[in-house]
């Protein structure tokens, strides 16, 4: 039976709390984006060093978009002491505390700070990945962040063995940070270099939700100037059409290339250095992809930068 404990933010109270709102800090109160209107973000951790970008990633969108933010972390036993566990995890008022103080801005008004919620989450469980999907079930999120590990050997798979899974399995938007890269967010001072969006596209699953949601990021995360480039696998006569938002500073480029999806993605990214990879998805298809795994997969575990994954049902 799960042992589940909601813990507060605070740092300086009793660990054991039910939870408290932690006062966001102000650097992106852009207008509220439709493909951007988080309720809740999730955040799988297991509390180690790789993870703390992924954290990262994931407090800034929820600072951004005014978002509840769930971190949840599965421990297979209860050997090691609840507090001690509590101590493990990401602290979320240190690290906007430090954001706050690198920030040179002046004019700001911190009475003026919009607050966000962030819960804990404790789960003792043999297995995470059952735990982490139940859990999601019980309590649905718009966005998930997390990490993946392993990235040259593809059979071994994330810091829980199902990041992969979970960005199938859960039909959730998933933002998966890979280990090794700093991604687009500093853990420095919360600042965000989303200047260059890969957005592979394919007539089927139709790839304009990926395109709207690259521009509401861009938006919604502050980028006044950025490169988006289409990428096409095939004909250029089968590129499907979409359309771009026009936006000052923005600039849209197409590329074509010839051979396998995945590999020329990430040959793309590989020479490019591009800030954020965003792939429209529709899962699993047939029974070797569940052996092999999706393009979307493959991306996901090897790419040097972090990965969005848009599920859709579309055809």
């Amino acid at each position: 039976m799960n042992v589940l404990k909601n813990f507060s933010v605070s740092q300086n109270e009793s660990r054991i709390l039910k939870t408290d709102s932690t006062a966001a800090s102000p650097f992106g109160r852009q207008t509220t984006l439709p493909h951007l209107n988080f309720r809740r973000i999730f955040h799988p951790t297991d509390c180690s060093t790789e993870s703390k970008v992924a954290f990262i990633h994931a407090l800034k969108m929820a600072e951004s978009t005014g978002a509840e933010l769930q971190i949840f972390h599965s421990e297979e036993s209860e050997e090691k002491k609840t507090l001690a566990v509590w101590d493990d995890f990401p602290q979320v008022r240190t690290t906007l505390t430090q954001w706050e103080k690198r920030q040179d801005d002046p004019e700001r008004n911190l009475s003026e700070r919009r607050g966000f919620h962030v819960e804990k989450v404790l789960v003792y469980s043999a297995n995470a990945k059952n735990s982490i999907l139940r859990y999601l079930r019980d309590k649905p999120s718009d966005l998930i962040v997390l990490t993946t590990h392993h990235r040259h050997n593809f059979s071994l798979r994330s810091s829980y063995g199902i990041a992969e899974a979970i960005a199938s399995e859960s039909g959730i938007m998933t933002l998966v940070v890979p280990p090794g890269c700093q991604g687009f967010v500093s853990p420095v001072d919360g600042t965000v270099t989303l200047n260059r969006i890969l957005i592979p596209i394919t007539s089927t699953p139709a790839p304009q939700p990926a395109v709207d949601v690259a521009s509401a990021m861009a938006q919604r995360l502050g980028n006044s100037e950025g490169a988006f480039t289409l990428l096409h696998v095939g004909h250029e006569e089968d590129m499907p059409k979409v359309k771009l938002p026009v936006h000052p500073g923005w600039t849209w480029d197409t590329v074509i290339r010839s051979g396998q999806v995945a590999e020329e993605i990430l040959s793309e990214d590989a020479e490019q250095s591009f800030s954020l990879i965003i792939m429209a998805t529709r899962g699993h298809q047939n029974f070797l992809d569940a052996i092999l795994g999706t393009t979307t997969e493959c991306v996901m575990h090897q790419a040097w930068c972090p990965v969005l994954v848009l599920p859709t049902t579309s055809s």
